[in-house]
């Protein structure tokens, strides 16, 4: 079972720490239901990063900590930029947007570009592959809108994880 995901957005403080925050209530929640063990538990290792050091060392968004926590989502990371060796350390690193895949495609080494996919990879088909929109610049609502979309394509990588399969 692949346990070491770093979800990447461009600045850190929206998209990445909420889709962070997701897998690992998921991952609480697979505990609880007797779907992981406490070791498979503890054995994840979930971050986010942005390929852009605005915010580094920043808490999110107001906006998303709050859709967090009306979702009762821990978020308790500050923004941080990827580096390179998050390429070596991390079995999937699941980008935002198609500009995060390409920033992060021409940072990686060659024998670890198979590992950048886009989250929505594990939307349902009728989204598969596309962008999960940037909220920065719109309202809460917006926020909201992400939640949902992060929501469902981190149940179906945790899916496709208890099921051992290759994400």
């Amino acid at each position: 079972m692949r346990t070491k995901v770093l979800f990447v957005c461009l600045g850190n403080i929206c998209r990445s720490p909420l889709a962070e925050g997701i897998f690992k209530k998921l991952i609480a929640e697979a505990e609880e239901n007797g779907d992981l063990t406490a070791d498979q538990a503890r054995a994840f290792r979930i971050e986010s990063a942005g390929t852009g050091s605005w915010h580094c060392g920043e808490p999110p968004d107001p906006r998303a900590l709050r859709v967090a926590k009306e979702n009762k989502v821990p978020m308790d990371t500050l923004g941080r930029q990827v580096k390179p060796s998050d390429f070596f350390e991390f079995d999937l690193l699941l980008c935002m947007d198609t500009q995060n895949r390409r920033d992060l495609l021409h940072l990686s080494p060659p024998e670890h570009r198979s590992k950048i996919r886009l989250l929505r990879y594990y939307d349902d088909s009728a989204h598969r592959g596309k962008d999960v929109p940037d909220p920065y610049y719109g309202d809460e609502s917006h926020f909201h809108d992400i939640f949902l979309i992060q929501a469902r394509c981190c149940r179906n990588l945790m899916a496709s994880l208890l099921k051992k399969e290759e994400p």
